[in-house]
């Protein structure tokens, strides 16, 4: 798991890391979006997730990761992950 922090335009801080599901038998059903895999962006307020992972990422400028913080999916709860 890589990770990153940058702060936005308004100079709100994000975390932002890939998140790759273990294959393993688990008794959890991931949507199937997300089974590969996706990126979390994680603020104060905001937790969003991207799908799927953009390659280079972690070599992205914060410009970069705050566009792709913009496209992401913005996700309140956990349970919205699980089928």
């Amino acid at each position: 798991m890589s990770h990153r922090v940058f702060t936005d335009p308004e100079g709100v801080s994000w975390q932002v890391w890939d998140v790759r599901p273990a294959t393993s038998t688990e008794s959890i059903q991931l949507r199937t979006e997300y089974a590969e895999g996706w990126l979390a962006f994680e603020s104060e307020l905001w937790r969003k997730r991207l799908v799927p992972i953009p390659e280079g990422w972690t070599e992205w400028t914060d410009e970069q990761l705050f566009d792709a913080c913009k496209r992401a999916v913005q996700q309140p709860d956990r349970k919205r992950l699980i089928e």
